[in-house]
């Protein structure tokens, strides 16, 4: 198999916002219920057709609770997008993206596309339609490329925000 291109793809965010678990459903289609923190940085890769062109898309897993800007920086340097996960129903979470997101963005292109996942979606009870457009609302307010919400668990939205991702990259 000959591959087009290689997509690199940093994941960030806080501790326990279910990053390791959100490439797992992609790549492997799995949930594990009890993950250890991950330290420092996990790699994966997975080959994806886009658009009739075919990818080796390489993830970067980083940890959660080195919030060192020397760290995602030195991580997402010629990288090609960023996802940025929060927890759904934690305001903290929601807030803390924004200095993971300026973290990522002071050394790099301004190509560099960014999107936000609120995971864990499978813990909000009910609909919470006011809860999405509220992601939405956040997301557009402060400059990224995409919003979604996901459960890593069920695989809710999962393949739609990474396929979003891909494509806001290939237009860039």
């Amino acid at each position: 198999i000959s591959y087009s291109s290689d997509l690199k793809i940093v994941v960030i965010g806080n501790a326990n916002t279910g990053k390791t678990s959100l490439i797992n459903r992609y790549i492997k289609d799995k949930f594990v219920n009890s993950y250890k923190a991950t330290v420092g940085s996990q790699f994966e890769y997975k080959i994806v057709e886009i658009n009739g062109t075919v990818f080796r898309v390489h993830f970067w897993d980083l940890g959660g609770q080195d919030r060192n800007p020397q760290v995602t920086n030195l991580f997402s340097r010629d990288s090609h997008g960023v996802i940025i996960l929060c927890e759904a129903g934690d305001d903290q979470s929601l807030q803390d993206t924004l200095e993971w997101k300026t973290n990522v963005q002071e050394n790099n292109n301004n190509n560099l596309a960014v999107i936000l996942i609120e995971n864990k979606s499978d813990l909000i009870q009910g609909g919470d339609e006011f809860g999405i457009q509220k992601i939405k609302d956040f997301a557009t307010e402060n400059g990224f490329d995409g919003a979604f919400r996901t459960s890593a668990k069920t695989g809710y939205g999962v393949n739609e925000a990474l396929n979003s991702l891909f494509n806001t990259i290939i237009e860039n």
